[in-house]
């Protein structure tokens, strides 16, 4: 996902790692939300009234369009430094390519629509207010039934280094590892670990696959 604010580049950069193993076809989404809908996550302008309300809408209106612009702007430098071939549908040869997507407005359902089409899904923490709910993140990963990589604030190389897998007895830890078994085939190293939840400060194993 493609916010245009400053969380892109380490959004991009774990985005990349995941897909170069497999030579994977990225598609960056932006959604441009209407000031209407950015009011109903924006705090206090639902207080607003008259004078104040058309400011705040406005004062939106000319942030979602930066937004847009700046995403817009940082996947084309992303692709020209990364040398990255942009093409809207996965390219037949090898190697890496990219697209990007804007939609406006429905953030959340247009959101869904693309994640349930994909194999991963990656997304940063929100760093602020931009227009979507505060817990869009907990949504994505309960109603897409899709996988979510989380980009940690700093930049991610590689996603194919040591891998911790946090293993419990449930159909979730299984489904987990099947969706992260293309990364895992590709790792140099894979931990596997179980906490044995009868037992205080101690655990059930460690193992290396």
């Amino acid at each position: 996902l493609a916010g245009g604010t400053e969380t892109d580049e380490a959004v991009f950069n774990t985005a990349l790692a995941a897909a170069l193993p497999v030579s994977a076809h990225l598609d960056f989404l932006h959604i441009c939300v209407s000031p209407g809908q950015a009011a109903a996550f924006t705090p206090h302008v639902d207080y607003a009234r008259g004078a104040a309300l058309s400011e705040a809408l406005e004062s939106l209106r000319r942030e979602a369009e930066k937004r847009s612009t700046a995403a817009q702007s940082r996947f084309r430098s992303f692709c020209t430094q990364r040398k990255l071939q942009i093409a809207d549908v996965p390219s037949t040869s090898l190697g890496v390519s990219a697209a990007f997507r804007e939609e406006t407005d429905d953030a959340l359902e247009r959101m869904l629509f693309y994640a349930r089409r994909s194999d991963l899904i990656v997304v940063g923490r929100m760093s602020d207010v931009n227009g979507i709910p505060s817990d869009f993140i907990e949504r994505i990963l309960v109603n897409s039934g899709r996988p979510l990589l989380l980009a940690p604030s700093r930049t991610v190389e590689s996603a194919t280094g040591t891998v911790m897998v946090c293993w419990k007895e449930t159909a979730a830890s299984a489904r987990a590892i099947s969706a992260a078994m293309p990364l895992l085939r590709c790792s140099k190293r894979v931990m596997l670990v179980g906490i044995d939840e009868d037992a205080k400060g101690s655990y059930e194993g460690l193992q290396q696959l």
